[in-house]
């Protein structure tokens, strides 16, 4: 019965089958998908959010949204790092940063973390070029306690101390790594190009402009720039918009208006006569250059921002462009290849086309994106390719008011900036109105292809072809982040210290012994605290001079060795071996300068050794005679000599991570030398003790040693 009715089923099935072949087959239509006219889109209607200005002056844009039981809040004060003065560039980005995490006149720091985490919310602040933002996040339920914070944190912050050499710390080593990717130098150097080194638009932050900001500088910051009327608040969520007014006016009330003119930035181009130039950073450790072209940009108040807007969808903005088909897919000059016209709300952005080519083919992959710009500007662009770009725009457009999150923004946006709240809708209607002659006549006014800016980094040694086919060659230094390298002096203070340091030398070991050091074998064992918690190790550190250097290690995760070669440097851990960041090159650099034994036969070998004599200061009970190293790598960096030995007891220094200590204990010796055998060292993110177990002067190292290879199997060091 089963096997009967399945056979039925399985007729009948195909029987309707045919049927429905048939019935496709006869309406079938065979036209060209893109000979289908498709229906004008329904016209879109972002919501329209209410605003309201406060007593003090405080504007709001308020948009209801009950769809989830959460409120966010947008918050702009016009305050970025356009106002940062010279000599302290970061000064917005630290005091953003301190702003959230330093306290406020109600709470610590650390106790506004724990209640947000309590409550699932969240409160952020970060700087940017024109402005200090903020976000908040809560449900609705906790929102007026968490608007209470955030108003308090913007009215009264506390900038605590701790907190402000946290952010030091944390900016240092951003910019210690900085140099690690070559698009990030390339964009960094190409909009000093732009606008000029020392605009406010591309200077860049330095561990001496960190080093000279302090809490008081903060205090001034949010003195001058953080009032009722130079804040924006966009409002968004599930509540009742005439509740939400009533609280935000309760929790501000208090804050009275800045009654003093505000602040302005007139923005003045530093660039000179454009010309073609091209210059070049060199970056040996990669195998792909990175190339910039380009020039100053516009704002989007410019009357030609829309049609360059479509012509760069056109060009290099989209996967479709001409840049990504022609330059990367059918030349494969590019793995990667884009343009922007360069259009800023408030200042004019940087236009340019770029591109991340393998080295050899370098100079054709220039070659061929100033080709495709030149017949940007002479030829008018095709109907299909103009049809593609209008709908490419005009229809992403719904996206960009995908919630009421980014309506609210983008109204916060244009009222900071003084544009009008139906920009969005005017420029729809541009779009749409137009042609191919409005866009080559605008291409014609802001591009020139004979007169751009050309930025490349790379490995010059490696190019197809030499860069100085496009022209002559401006080479740019990449220069190593570095604090400032010399001390202020006086003739006496240089005298004593010098006189100390011999002293100390002495002790150590005799100047013969000194000049006869060619490399140092030391075996150590550690134990580190970090945030990660303790870790012991043993291994053993070899360094051949003038620059090579062996670190290897045995850890709780398994072997690992560090290798500097000169201006190289690897690392084999865990069965992998790979070359070490620009940065991580720099610290191994940084050991032999400040290496023991090394530090003092190098002072040893000078006639007039850079130290000079600070005082006499106590350190855990130990009188001492500080001094004070006043040029070179090591300036800045401090002895404290023991004054009824004349050895030393403590060595401070800054790194990015903060300020060092290193004390030193137990001298034994060692072939003829005195040195410590006990080491405490710490910095503001962790601490170690370390032991010196032997010390080898000259010892025979195998060439082979400072070789890169794969050496990460686990098991202890011979």
């Amino acid at each position: 019965m089963i096997s009967k009715l399945m056979k039925t089923t399985c007729a009948f099935c195909c029987l309707v089958s045919l049927s429905i072949i048939g019935g496709c087959t006869a309406t079938i239509d065979t036209k060209n998908p893109k000979e289908i006219a498709s229906p004008p889109l329904r016209k879109f209607e972002p919501p329209k959010p209410e605003r309201i200005v406060l007593k003090n002056g405080i504007i709001i844009y308020i948009l209801e949204d009950h769809q989830l039981p959460l409120i966010g809040l947008r918050a702009e004060i016009r305050a970025g790092s356009i106002f940062d003065p010279d000599n302290k560039v970061g000064l917005s980005e630290m005091a953003a940063d301190v702003l959230r995490s330093g306290g406020a006149k109600t709470k610590t720091g650390d106790a506004i973390d724990e209640e947000l985490e309590s409550k699932g919310a969240s409160i952020e602040f970060w700087s940017g070029h024109e402005s200090v933002s903020g976000y908040l996040s809560a449900l609705n339920t906790d929102f007026n306690d968490v608007l209470r914070l955030f108003a308090d944190i913007l009215m009264a912050p506390q900038f605590d101390k701790d907190k402000i050499d946290l952010a030091k710390v944390n900016m240092k080593s951003s910019i210690a790594r900085r140099n690690d990717d070559a698009t990030g130098i390339a964009f960094r150097e190409f909009n000093k190009l732009i606008f000029g080194a020392g605009h406010p638009l591309a200077r860049t932050t330095e561990i001496e402009t960190i080093n000279a900001i302090n809490r008081d500088d903060l205090v001034a910051f949010h003195k001058q720039f953080f009032c009722p009327n130079n804040l924006i608040l966009g409002v968004w969520g599930d509540f009742n918009k005439s509740e939400i007014v009533a609280k935000l006016q309760e929790v501000f009330n208090s804050w009275d208006k800045k009654k003093d003119k505000l602040p302005e930035f007139r923005f003045e181009s530093q660039q000179k006569t454009q010309v073609q130039s091209v210059s070049y950073i060199e970056k040996n450790d990669l195998t792909q250059s990175t190339v910039l072209m380009g020039n100053l940009g516009i704002t989007k108040r410019d009357p030609d921002y829309v049609a360059l807007e479509v012509a760069n969808t056109i060009f290099g903005g989209a996967f479709s462009s001409r840049l990504f088909k022609n330059v990367r897919s059918a030349k494969g000059l590019a793995y990667s290849v884009w343009s922007s016209e360069g259009s800023g709300w408030t200042f004019p952005g940087s236009s340019y086309m770029a591109c991340s080519t393998k080295s050899p083919t370098t100079i054709d992959a220039i070659t061929a994106m100033n080709e495709e710009l030149k017949n940007l500007c002479s030829e008018s662009i095709t109907d299909e390719e103009l049809r593609f770009a209008k709908d490419s725009i005009l229809n992403s457009f719904v996206f960009q008011y995908d919630s009421k999150q980014d309506v609210i923004e983008r109204y916060v946006r244009y009222e900071q900036s003084g544009y009008s709240n139906d920009f969005a809708e005017i420029f729809q209607k541009k779009v749409s109105g137009l042609t191919k002659d409005d866009i080559l006549q605008a291409v014609k006014r802001h591009y020139q292809p004979d007169k751009l800016t050309i930025l490349v980094v790379g490995k010059k040694s490696d190019f197809g072809r030499p860069l100085e086919t496009l022209g002559q060659v401006n080479v740019i230094p990449l220069e190593k982040p570095k604090a400032p390298t010399t001390v202020k002096t006086n003739s006496d203070a240089l005298n004593k210290g010098r006189d100390l340091i011999r002293k100390v030398i002495r002790v150590v070991g005799s100047p013969q012994l000194f000049k006869n050091i060619k490399s140092v074998s030391r075996d150590l064992e550690m134990s580190m605290e970090s945030q990660m918690g303790k870790m012991k190790m043993k291994g053993t550190l070899t360094i051949s001079l003038p620059d090579k250097l062996r670190l290897e290690l045995d850890t709780p995760m398994g072997k690992l060795v560090q290798v500097l070669n000169k201006d190289e440097g690897w690392q084999s851990a865990m069965g992998n071996t790979m070359s070490l960041q620009a940065s991580e090159v720099i610290e191994l650099k940084k050991t032999l300068d400040s290496d023991f034994l090394l530090a003092l036969k190098n002072l040893s070998e000078m006639e007039n050794p850079p130290v000079q004599f600070v005082g006499e200061e106590e350190v855990d009970g130990k009188l001492c005679n500080v001094l004070e190293i006043t040029e070179g790598n090591m300036a800045g960096e401090r002895f404290f000599i023991e004054s009824n030995g004349n050895q030393i007891y403590q060595t401070t220094f800054d790194s990015p991570e903060g300020k060092v200590t290193v004390t030193s204990s137990e001298y034994k010796e060692f072939e003829g030398f005195s040195v410590p055998t006990k080491y405490k060292i710490k910095s503001e993110i962790q601490s170690m003790e370390m032991s010196l177990k032997n010390l080898r002067i000259n010892p025979d190292l195998e060439p082979t040693m400072f070789e890169k290879k794969d050496e990460s199997d686990e098991g202890d060091f011979k």
